[in-house]
């Protein structure tokens, strides 16, 4: 390393000997614009420009140094289009042109609108210098020419060379794209340009409109915040290109600095309509979350951009936009390939934007020639992009309508299957309640208490009590899946009371505890179909009998034991296996 760091002195050292005036050269001139008959009718003038910066900015300095300076003035060899960027300094410009043409009027237009101030100055030898001054901090009624962007005349005689000066301050970014235009040719410019922006505001506004009425007819959401951002967006690209200026607040260049709340506020409103759009929160839960803080950060900067200077924040709302609109093309791609049909739409629109934006990007820097598609790319673009977004956002009503009705269809469906059940379970109620009271049981049982109330009243007043008790348990107990066990044995113990009036014997229920049983629950009616059935085929002959359910717990499973001391009589045609339920 050392070597070559005293080769190299050496070198340096030698060319120096040999050629000491190499290092102190002046600047080559920059060429000459020469004007001549059967040229073009327009010309762009990057090729013949010569740059010069002077630090900060003195509006008291005489521009006289600057003019009678050629030193400090440097050719510029790129073949793309002077770019400042952001700079608090003073950039000169200027052009060496000389006419031979019998064409004696021009027109320079300065075609970057968003610069706070254009100076102009014409010097002719032997002449006054000519001084206009425009931009979008300049009311439109101090502008030589009110337009969009600045436009200055230029007279020139034929055979006569003169300079001019531009002299550019902005808080925003500074580009220097320069067209020198015959009459007829910038007439065929602006009308042109008439053409193409009458159409693009055109078509946004109806998009807009068709946005807004949808979303009051459906109150769907999306429409909502598509109409809000569309509305931005287009309110927000004549404050750049400089349209607003010209035809809404002409006299009031302070408005323009509104442009960089537009660029958060769009940001904004983009990351919203994405998250809704794109159902993110569902399909994409890390993207949506991305989104979100996107917004987040995006809020405070909106507020500040009313009161802080106007270069921090467009640059807070370029910095803003630019990987806002990032995030929510990688949602939409990857929401897309998930299958979400509507995301599609999203991405093919904000795909045609991006690259309107980006062939207009080109063509600013010169990579691309000058033409109806390059020099409205990004018209053409926000044009596509509402278009197919809002055709997503049709997709997805469909889908959505597609979705209700579906759940409709199913919760019919399910209403109907309720209804089935409701219906099944009240025929098996009323099955249980066919099986459990008998008409036989119950005009027997009355019959008999008929008999009890004109030989012993109190027997048969207590017959129907009993009766009436038993009928308004298994009533009670017929719509239930299980009752208490203690309800159960209270309805056996009543129907043993009832069948030994009726029958005139001694039947007696015992029960059986061992331990905790008041948490057992059975199924309703199971031990009184046991004791009925007990009762009708185990004591024919018989006075008395006894009837025992023992109840205990095996760890936490309950035990229930049923057994009367019946039996069948021989022969008897109901004989069975001798098991009661099982």
């Amino acid at each position: 390393m050392r070597l070559l760091c005293v080769f190299s002195t050496v070198l340096l050292a030698l060319i120096l000997a040999l050629n000491p005036g190499s290092l102190l050269a002046t600047a080559p001139e920059s060429p000459e614009l020469i004007l001549r008959d059967g040229d073009p009718l327009s010309y762009e003038l990057r090729p013949y420009l010569a740059l010069y910066t002077e630090e900060g900015v003195d509006p008291t300095q005489d521009p006289a140094s600057v003019f009678n300076d050629d030193s400090l003035f440097a050719p510029h060899t790129a073949d793309t289009i002077p770019n400042f960027g952001f700079s608090n300094d003073s950039h000169w410009v200027r052009v060496r042109i000389r006419s031979e043409s019998a064409r004696g009027e021009w027109f320079l237009s300065f075609n970057h609108p968003a610069v706070d101030r254009v100076h102009y100055f014409l010097r002719c030898p032997g002449e006054a210098t000519v001084e206009y001054l425009a931009g979008d901090q300049v009311p439109q009624s101090e502008w030589p020419i009110r337009d969009r962007r600045p436009l200055f005349p230029l007279a020139l005689e034929q055979g006569q060379s003169c300079q001019i000066f531009l002299n550019l301050t902005s808080s925003g970014s500074i580009s220097v794209p320069l067209t020198l235009y015959a009459p007829e040719k910038l007439t065929r410019v602006l009308v042109q340009e008439a053409l193409v922006f009458g159409s693009y505001y055109g078509i946004m506004v109806v998009i807009i409109l068709i946005n807004l009425v949808l979303w009051l007819r459906t109150l769907e959401k999306t429409y909502f915040w598509n109409f809000l951002f569309l509305f931005v967006y287009t309110l927000g690209v004549p404050m750049l290109n400089g349209l607003a200026f010209q035809y809404l607040w002409p006299e009031l260049p302070a408005l323009n600095n509104m442009l960089a709340s537009f660029l958060l506020l769009g940001a904004f409103l983009l990351q919203q309509f994405a998250r809704i759009f794109l159902n993110a929160k569902v399909l994409a839960p890390a993207l949506d979350r991305a989104m979100l803080v996107v917004q987040i950060i995006i809020a405070p900067a909106l507020i500040a951009s009313l009161f802080i200077d106007y270069k921090y924040s467009i640059i807070a709302g370029s910095l803003a936009f630019a990987p806002g609109t990032v995030i929510t093309v990688i949602a939409g791609v990857y929401i897309m390939l998930r299958g979400y049909r509507p995301a599609r739409f999203y991405v093919l629109g904000w795909g045609l934007l991006l690259l309107g934006a980006l062939v207009y990007a080109l063509q600013n820097f010169g990579l691309v020639p000058i033409n109806l598609l390059t020099n409205y790319g990004y018209q053409i673009g926000s044009v596509f992009e509402a278009l197919f977004v809002s055709l997503g956002v049709s997709s997805r009503l469909r889908i959505l309508r597609d979705q209700a009705q579906n759940a409709k269809i199913a919760l019919l469906s399910s209403r109907r299957h309720q209804q089935s059940q409701i219906l099944n379970s009240t025929r098996l109620e009323l099955e249980m309640l066919k099986r459990t009271i008998q008409p036989h049981f119950l005009l027997n049982s009355l019959n008999a208490a008929q008999g009890w109330l004109e030989v012993a009243p109190e027997k048969g007043v207590h017959m129907l009590d009993k009766l009436a008790e038993e009928l308004r348990l298994i009533l009670s107990a017929v719509d239930q899946t299980t009752v208490p066990l203690e309800r159960e044995i209270e309805l056996c113990g009543l129907h043993l009371e009832v069948m030994g009036l009726r029958l005139n014997k001694d039947l007696r229920l015992e029960v059986r505890r061992f331990g905790e049983d008041a948490s057992i629950s059975v199924p309703p009616l199971v031990l009184h179909t046991l004791v009925e059935n007990g009762v009708t085929h185990g004591y024919q002959g018989r006075k008395s009998g006894v009837f025992v359910i023992r109840a205990r717990r095996r760890g936490e499973r309950p035990v229930l034991t049923y057994f009367n001391d019946g039996s069948l009589q021989s022969g008897s045609a109901t004989r069975g296996t001798g098991i009661g339920l099982r």
